[in-house]
């Protein structure tokens, strides 16, 4: 081989390089424009189990072929506000009564166990029936969050995705629950 046909083949692998590199660019763009969305944390609603600024891959299209389950936590515009981007833990079911007293909160008379709350008393929900296609959705943190209790239980098609990951910091990296 000479030095021009080495060149050549060192041009050749350069090029495929950047060509396979501009692909994997493209293909993660499309990835999160079509299937997930990262929302940073803007409030402490959801402390202590979200921190503000923290980064959120959301899965979109999370609930189009199921139901969402008790404890995700999902991200959805505000309902009868200014369509800012919210977060809130998925706490009653379609079909569920959901109810709050004495600190606690009750799903169909059973009160509900809600370790991520970290202590934090629950105020007061009158029972409320959740109709077919809805959930009742909360923040962790009752004391300074606007959730269902302030605007009533959320049709489902209105939630824009389901937490899986947090991607920054770095130092808090991992799953989201």
């Amino acid at each position: 081989m000479n030095l021009r046909s080495s060149l050549q083949c060192g041009r050749l692998s350069r090029l495929l390089m950047a060509g396979l590199f501009l692909c994997a660019v493209v293909c993660i763009f499309v990835l999160r424009w079509r299937y997930f969305m990262v929302v940073e944390v803007t409030s402490n609603s959801m402390f202590p189990t979200l921190l503000i600024g923290d980064r959120i891959v959301f899965l979109k299209d999370a609930y189009r072929h199921s139901n969402p389950l008790r404890g995700d936590i999902v991200v959805l515009r505000r309902p009868n506000g200014d369509g800012e981007l919210i977060i809130k833990r998925v706490v009653g079911l379609q079909g569920e009564v959901i109810a709050a007293y004495r600190g606690k909160v009750y799903i169909n008379g059973k009160p509900l166990d809600e370790p991520y709350v970290g202590g934090v008393v629950t105020t007061w929900i009158k029972p409320t029936l959740i109709p077919e296609g809805h959930v009742y959705l909360l923040g962790d943190n009752r004391p300074s969050s606007e959730d269902s209790r302030d605007f009533g239980p959320v049709p489902i098609k209105h939630l824009l995705g389901k937490a899986v990951l947090r991607v920054l910091p770095i130092d808090r990296f991992g799953k989201v629950h």
